[in-house]
């Protein structure tokens, strides 16, 4: 079983999912685990070696469909 790591923490740089819903968040270095955007979840599970976009087959491999801590930044 992966840890969790719970929003407000940072985490290392890499894929994450929300533990509750599974949103994908793609955490940059040096910014904190934010609350999930899609069911407001506390909590975040490291992907692993894998990406978020081997998860879903129906995603663009371009990556372009991730959302990094950096677009929850408070303006």
């Amino acid at each position: 079983m992966t840890h969790p790591f719970p929003a407000g923490s940072e985490a290392a740089p890499g894929p994450y999912r929300c533990s509750s819903c599974g949103y994908p968040l793609d955490v940059v270095p040096g910014q904190p685990l934010r609350p999930c955007r899609s069911c407001h979840g506390r909590f975040w599970v490291r992907v692993g070696e894998q990406t978020i976009a081997d998860l879903y087959d129906d995603s663009p491999g371009d990556g372009s469909w991730l959302r990094t801590t950096a677009d929850f930044e408070e303006r």
